[in-house]
């Protein structure tokens, strides 16, 4: 494997050429495999639901299969190329024996059997939602720490905390001091190094020591006596609860094939990204003014500068909240200025960068349209040709005086109306564009928490309900909201996608490392395990490849900045 760095001088371009997978098809069932065993342990036989990946010696990537019903499990020869393997594995409780190196020559495949071990440090592996599980409390205050909008697990896992020694009192100056660092840039998984801390925009530092509540829901003192309960602190040598631990996954969950790529900055903030008509996938930074591209079929992570002409020289931090694209895969980025955004145009082909007037403060995210003439930047309408503002829909004639209309997560229906998340209100609300006139739709608790998701073709708007536990999709036709709630609490969905060819829809979870799909007609929900361990997955936009007929998924992992493509059954 040899690392490529090449610097164009006339654009700054950052180009990351890698050896990888070969993804020009994708694996069919019966394809040859290039690694297989079985995965076995004293106690319980054959494994089923353990993740197992194979990472190549020098490679900056890693491909995870999760062994079946009897324990076996196995790599196509489609996506290991030969060469010298570490192979690792993922179950909570368990342990794999060292089996040192695995060398994989061409055309012949590998056998490698894992014996695995019980763990004596099970609490470095459990995920957040089985901390939330295990330790004492009420389970309104633990959904504040678990699934508030902006909680602890939004960061990292809440292993950190529930292993620290502070006492309630020590606690509420740390409570404080997290407070102070910005929540999307700073994705600071245990042990990975990959990004850093940083702290808020000057105005939002204000006021912030003085506050006594926890982002307006709790109080610091209630929080830190919630901590003080499950943590070591009062001279516990070991937690006084039992860990517990949820099942591996079974049968259709254990089907996947991920593909993992490492961004190689590793200070990378990518907060989310969208694929193009070719299949690549362009990820924007949230902490840098940069935006990237990764070609699955050549494996090769390619950066462009995006500095805007104008940039807030006195901001503390750089880059773009959100990646668009539109039908003629040109890039939209809200780059960041102070607090707001302004929105930019980025055409791949010319690498130029053009500040789209007016689109000032609209909002930090935004959607295409479906007729692809337009981008959305909140409630804020721009043409696709032009790069102008078109349409300004932020105070339609209805709205109570003194408000303006402003969320989180956007789409637009195929009528052309914007429709956001309020996920500090526990709202819904869209603007009929006709008539100038905003509606609100409740989602039936203000800590619900709706986040991030997308309307499909009949109009359907479907989102995650992070607080709430949930999948919601809202007919923006006849106003219904359906609900689809998770059977284990504290499993945060942040998204949901439109329905793939199948009708399944597509979330994530970030306090269980889990990839969940919803049936929405028998409500059959499936949890597909990802590699990464505790607190080390994050995804907040997940795209459908469009190069291929099969449901792959591509999407930015922000924890730790890598780019992951899931190949799923049927």
């Amino acid at each position: 494997m040899r690392w490529m760095l090449t610097f164009t001088l006339a654009a700054a371009t950052v180009l990351f050429a890698v050896a990888g997978p070969r993804q020009t098809r994708l694996q069919a069932a019966d394809a040859p495999a290039a690694l297989a065993g079985t995965v076995k342990s004293a106690e319980e036989g054959a494994m089923e639901g353990v993740v197992v990946t194979a990472r190549r010696t020098g490679a900056n990537f890693y491909v995870s299969v999760t062994s079946d019903e009897k324990g076996r499990y196995s790599f196509p020869a489609t996506h290991l190329e030969p060469g010298e393997y570490t192979v690792t594995i993922r179950a909570t409780g368990w342990d794999l024996t060292p089996i040192g190196k695995v060398t994989l020559a061409k055309g012949k495949a590998a056998a490698q059997d894992l014996a695995l071990v019980k763990t004596k440090d099970l609490a470095s592996q459990i995920s957040s939602r089985e901390w939330a599980l295990s330790m004492p409390g009420t389970d309104a205050l633990k959904r504040q720490f678990i699934q508030n909008g902006l909680s602890c697990t939004y960061c990292h896992s809440v292993e950190r905390i529930l292993k620290t020694k502070y006492t309630a009192e020590q606690l509420i100056p740390v409570i404080t001091r997290m407070t102070r660092y910005f929540e999307d840039g700073s994705a600071v998984p245990t042990g990975t190094g990959r990004a850093k801390a940083t702290l808020k925009e000057k105005d939002r530092l204000k006021g912030i020591e003085q506050q006594q509540a926890w982002f307006g829901r709790v109080s610091k003192t209630d929080m830190a006596s919630l901590i003080a309960a499950a943590n070591l602190s009062g001279g516990k040598t070991a937690h006084a609860y039992e860990l517990k631990v949820l099942p591996r996954p079974k049968g259709l969950a254990t089907k996947a094939i991920v593909t993992t790529w490492e961004i190689p900055r590793k200070d990378a903030v990518s907060h989310d990204a969208v694929v193009d008509s070719k299949g690549r996938v362009w990820y924007n930074e949230e902490n840098a003014w940069f935006v990237g591209m990764l070609d699955p079929k050549t494996n090769t992570i390619t950066e462009y500068p995006v500095k805007p002409a104008d940039p807030d020289e006195d901001a503390s931090i750089a880059g773009s909240r959100d990646i668009m694209i539109d039908k003629q895969d040109a890039l939209w980025l809200p780059l960041r200025k102070g607090m707001g955004t302004v929105l930019h145009k980025y055409d791949p082909a010319t690498k130029v960068l053009t500040k789209v007037e007016g689109a000032t403060g609209g909002g930090a995210f935004g959607e295409t349209d479906h007729d692809g003439k337009h981008i959305w930047i909140g409630f804020l309408r721009v043409d696709t040709k032009t790069a102008k503002v078109d349409g300004d829909f932020r105070k339609p004639k209805n709205i109570a005086p003194g408000r303006s209309a402003g969320g989180y997560g956007f789409s637009v229906n195929t009528k052309g109306f914007p429709f956001g998340t309020d996920f500090m209100g526990g709202k819904v609300m869209g603007v009929n564009t006709q008539k100038d006139e905003i509606t609100y739709y409740e989602t039936g608790d203000i800590d619900n928490f709706p986040r991030r998701g997308r309307i499909d073709t009949q109009d359907r708007f479907w989102f995650g309900l992070y607080g709430g536990n949930a999948v919601n999709m809202l007919d923006t036709n006849t106003g219904k909201m359906s609900t689809w709630k998770w059977s284990t609490p504290y499993t945060t969905p942040y998204l949901a996608t439109v329905p793939d060819k199948n009708g399944y829809i597509y979330s994530s979870s970030n306090t269980s490392e889990r990839l969940l799909r919803l049936n929405p007609k028998t409500g059959e929900m499936v949890e597909f395990p990802m590699p990464n361990g505790p607190g080390n997955f994050d995804t907040k936009k997940i795209n459908y490849d469009p190069t291929t007929k099969k449901t792959v998924l591509l999407f930015a992992n922000t924890r730790n900045a890598e780019i992951m493509r899931v190949e799923l059954p049927d």
